[in-house]
Order: C-alpha cells, then structure tokens, then sequence
C-alpha cells in the first residue's frame, strides 16, 4: 500500500505537468489570456488532480489528450504512449486500495 502511494503523488505531479505544458502553447509566454481562458486553465489544473477524489474517471479524460500523440513518462522511466496506453491504467486508479487523501490549491 505505502508503494502506491509512494507512486501516486510522482504521478499526479506529472499529470500536473503535463496540463501546464499544453496549457503554456496556448496561452504563449507573454501569459496573456483571453476572456474566460485563465479560468478554464486554473479549473483544468485543478481537476487534473481532483479528479481521483471521486474516481471520476470522465473528468479525468475530458482533461487529458485523447490522441496517440499523448506522452507521460513516470519518475521510474516508464513511458505511456497514447491516450489508449493511458487508460490501461484506470485499474490501478480505479481499485479500491488506490485512495485519494487530499488536495489543496494555493490562494
């Protein structure tokens, strides 16, 4: 149990990452928005990690890439590559001994 957890914080950081790199192609390095865009970044972010809370697995997928150019690459050197690699893992996500703890964002 202490693995997987020991798992789970490397690999919400990373799914962390990934949302704020794609999300840095769209807003450019001025950081200037348009709108409501800054909003829907933040909330992107947000749900990139708090989707676990209710394994809300349909969140999680409306944040994700679904292409076969998704990337994710674990703190141990695993590769995922694909959205459809991804998804092999809502076993691991979605089993009861996977438990969300708790997440607070800043501000």
């Amino acid at each position: 149990m202490k693995k997987r957890s020991m798992v789970l914080i490397p690999c919400l950081g990373l799914i962390l990452v990934l949302v704020s790199i794609a999300v840095g192609d769209r807003v450019g390095l001025s950081g200037a928005t348009g709108g409501d865009e800054l909003g829907s970044i933040e909330r992107s972010i947000r749900d990139s990690i708090g989707w676990a809370k209710m394994k809300d697995f349909r969140l999680l997928y409306g944040i994700i890439a679904n292409d076969p150019d998704f990337l994710e690459v674990h703190p141990d050197g695993a590769v995922v590559k694909g959205f459809e690699d991804f998804k092999k893992a809502e076993m691991f996500w979605g089993s009861p001994d996977f438990n969300y703890i708790c997440f607070r964002p800043r501000g």
